[in-house]
This record gives C-alpha cells, structure tokens and sequence, in this order.
C-alpha cells in the first residue's frame, strides 16, 4: 500500500508509517502540480500540510487513493466535493496545534504592542534605544476574535488572562458558549467599531473571503492592531 507523504511532517511520523507491514512511504516534498499527480496515481493515501493542493485532477488519476490526510485543522488545499463524489476520506488534525497557534497569536499581538523585535535587532548591535521603544499595555484593551472554535477559544482565554476585554464574532457561537467562555457575542460591525485588537481564526470560504476589507477597516479606530 502506497503512502504519499506530499508535504514535510515529522520524521518520527514518517517513520512511524515506514515501519507498518505492507506500507510502502513516498516522500516527495515540494513537488509540482504534474509531479504529485503522476505520484498519486497508485497511491492508497496521501499526507499534505497546507502547500499540496489535493485537487479534482489530482483524484481523478488516483483510482487506489482511499484516504486523504491533513496533518493540520485547515482542509482549504483539498477539494472536499471531488474527494466526496471520488469516494475519498477527508481527515485532519484539529486539536494538533491549537495551542501553539494560540501562543504564536499573543506573540504577533505582544510584538505590535512593544517593539520587542526592534530591542532585540538594536542590542544585537550595540544600541541602547530605551527612551525610543516605548509600547502600551494589553490590560484593559478590547480584543475581538472573529471565529471562536479551538484555537479562537484559547486566544480569549489568554487575553482574559491579561485582563483584556474579549469580544467574539462566530455565527455559530450560542449565547451558551458565549458565556462559558466569558466573552461577549458581537455582530461582525460592531466588532469592527470596538477593537483595539482584532484576530481571526475562520477558514477560508466563500462567506470568510475578504471578510476584513477596505470598508471594514473604515469603521475601525485609528491605531487598531
């Protein structure tokens, strides 16, 4: 049995696979479009990340293909209607990163708060600029997370734990869950209008795209992060 691993994961994933009687691994990392395809034509699953697009072309060739794997949460690359009608299996990882990716958001939003990088690059070259680099605090700031699934829901813990006030926009949030998590449930304008900091966790799609455009940024305060 064919394992295509099309994007890089870890090695010990790799081999894991490797050592499964009757698995025979691929790698084929940074593989044109024509190149998976021609690999994929045997291949019983394939692994991607989010640079290899599992397209119809690409399940039209793999007669054997059974399952397709995402090692990640976000199932963009993959044409889930072509794998559906193929008879393929769509499966991701949606626990697998959440809370990295929840810490890398407050890193962005501590770094646009403080010129830590700028410290950073100035003393690696001999500088004391500390009168120069002068931030705010996120205490008491408006933080609005649009999409509060996993990695949104841990993002608002985070700020709570910085005492800032976090406002949610997810049209498939309850006022039950709103409350769980202690968050106050806001229509996408009036999340514009309030933030002071703004971060988006929704995969993209037809009604996600573009959601944060010219005119929203309009209704937003000067300043906003």
């Amino acid at each position: 049995m064919k394992i295509l691993v099309a994007d890089r994961i870890s090695a010990s994933g790799v081999e894991y696979l490797s050592n499964q009687d009757g698995f025979e691994v691929t790698e084929a990392y940074g593989s044109t479009p024509e190149q998976i395809q021609e690999l994929a034509v045997d291949a019983a699953a394939i692994i991607v990340r989010s640079e290899t697009k599992v397209t119809p072309e690409v399940l039209a060739v793999a007669k054997e293909l059974k399952v397709v794997g995402r090692a990640g949460v976000g199932v963009d690359n993959i044409d889930i209607e072509a794998a559906t009608e193929a008879g393929v299996i769509v499966m991701n990882t949606p626990g697998g990163n959440t809370i990295a990716t929840a810490e890398l958001t407050f890193t962005h939003m501590l770094c646009g708060t403080r010129p830590i990088v700028r410290g950073a690059v100035g003393m690696s070259e001999g500088k004391w600029e500390r009168k120069e680099l002068k931030g705010s605090e996120l205490r008491g700031k408006t933080l609005v997370v649009l999409g509060l699934g996993r990695i949104g829901a841990e993002v608002a813990k985070r700020a709570q734990a910085f005492e800032m006030e976090v406002l949610a926009y997810d049209p498939y949030l309850t006022e039950a869950r709103a409350k769980e998590l202690e968050v106050e449930k806001v229509d996408l304008d009036e999340g514009f209008t309030r933030a002071d900091y703004l971060t988006v966790h929704m995969p993209k799609t037809e009604e996600t795209n573009g959601m944060v455009d010219e005119a929203a940024f309009a209704k937003m305060k000067d300043g906003v992060r």
